[in-house]
């Protein structure tokens, strides 16, 4: 029975909530080793861990190989560094970068995903080219939002092209959806959570995915040429790029979300959130404790981030927390805190938009307040942007950063909110 030969490159997600994957695969991996052994392949493994951050107004990534995370890997995946920095025949050293990788911070997926279709891979004719893609979040929800989609159909005909076979883990999306339009690849969808990784069957989930390759077949053909870094990361800056010994590494771990925005744990914010009585609906009122939640949990886990921040909630009767002054990220005293007051918070009332406003705008002044977040899912009583300007312009520094999130409704008043102070509108 002759030799078969495997190249399998894991693409996994390295921000904050993929730890439990991580250790899965660590623990499970010889379920994936088995079927292949059996059937006499060889196999070589690749690894891609990446996660991102930001760095002021540019974005820096952690790319982790089988060769480490030094900045030059991801570049040398198009400068002919030698194979041996992302394919090894020995497991154990796939593990050891494994348990080198710093879950942290945001993701860029579809960047990842270009890069691993990159990889140095023995030639098609006679190895199986495989990619595994781990990911708890939409491609829709990375770092870059949306933004890095439109080139999604070029990243699949180079896959395609590749003969590269797909088997991706991740949220359905209508991103994902498009995924299964690649032939030889296997597309899951799984259900985020906080025990997402936990509540799959890893060990089974492996085992077929090694069976399935093992009853593949190699494409017979030769390469045919193909388009590289198709987002230019081959003619980006190492600066771009950032190791275990770049202090600027820390500026991904302070990288956490608000209905994806981003939040910086090294600045003063404050949340405005609705907490009138349309917050009840459509689990409303679940996703923005949950939201919150997300956001305590990672400033938890740091305790380096520099900044505060206050949550006010208003409807008919106002809350906030902490009662006076901000609470400090680093804290793990005001996070216990803050999580017992989120837990606690009901739906209820009217939206009194007007008196969270007048609440923000006297600690903004007084506490050098960077960002806000406002959310709400109402017209209150605050009408339009001109009332808006009217009574809060003369109070709000121009620098000031507005994200506003309108939730099951278009508003132009909150868009134009985050237009007039330098953020991002959401729709919900």
């Amino acid at each position: 029975m002759p030799t078969n030969y495997v190249d399998i490159v894991f693409v996994i997600d390295a921000s904050d909530s993929m730890t439990p994957c991580f250790q899965k695969l660590k623990e499970y991996l010889n379920a994936f080793i088995m079927p292949l052994t059996q059937a006499r392949f060889e196999i070589r493994f690749g690894l891609l861990a990446y996660n991102a951050g930001h760095d002021g107004s540019s974005l820096i990534y952690e790319h982790t190989f089988i060769g480490g995370n030094a900045k030059n890997l991801t570049t040398g995946l198009y400068t002919g560094t030698e194979a041996s920095k992302y394919f090894t025949s020995n497991p154990n050293k796939l593990i050891e970068a494994l348990d080198a990788v710093v879950t942290q911070g945001d993701e860029n997926t579809l960047l990842a995903l270009d890069c691993a279709a990159d990889f140095p891979f023995d030639s098609q004719d006679e190895t199986r080219r495989v990619i595994a893609l781990f990911t708890d979040e939409k491609l829709e929800d990375g770092i870059l939002r949306e933004e890095p989609l439109g080139r999604l159909n070029e990243i699949l005909k180079k896959i395609k092209t590749r003969g590269i076979s797909l088997y991706a883990y991740l949220p359905e999306s209508d991103s994902a959806a498009n995924l299964r339009r690649l032939p030889k690849s296997i597309i899951t969808g799984i259900t985020p959570s906080e025990n997402t990784w936990d509540n799959l069957d890893f060990k089974a989930l492996l085992e077929q995915m090694g069976k399935s390759i093992s009853v593949s077949s190699a494409q017979k053909s030769k390469d045919a040429p193909y388009q590289k870094a198709i987002y230019g990361q081959d003619t980006w800056s190492e600066d771009c790029f950032v190791d275990s010994s770049d202090s600027r590494r820390q500026k991904i771990k302070l990288t956490g979300d608000f209905y994806g925005q981003d939040v910086s744990f090294d600045t003063n914010s404050i949340f405005i959130i609705d907490l009138s009585t349309s917050m009840q609906r459509e689990g409303r009122l679940k996703k923005l404790k949950q939201t919150l939640f997300d956001i305590i949990d990672q400033a938890s886990k740091l305790k380096t981030g520099k900044g505060k921040f206050r949550i006010i909630a208003f409807s008919t009767v106002m809350s906030h927390f902490p009662n006076s002054g901000l609470a400090a990220y680093s804290s793990e005293e005001d996070l216990e805190a803050c999580h017992n007051y989120v837990y606690a918070l009901k739906a209820k009332g009217q939206t009194d938009m007007v008196s969270g406003w007048n609440s923000a705008c006297s600690l903004i002044s007084r506490y050098d307040i960077n960002t806000v977040y406002f959310l709400t899912d109402g017209r209150g009583n605050i009408k339009n942007f001109d009332e808006f300007k009217s009574r809060y312009g003369h109070r709000l520094p121009k620098e000031t950063t507005i994200h506003s999130f309108a939730i099951g409704l278009t508003s132009e008043f909150l868009k134009d909110i985050a237009d007039n102070y330098n953020g991002n509108y959401h729709e919900l």
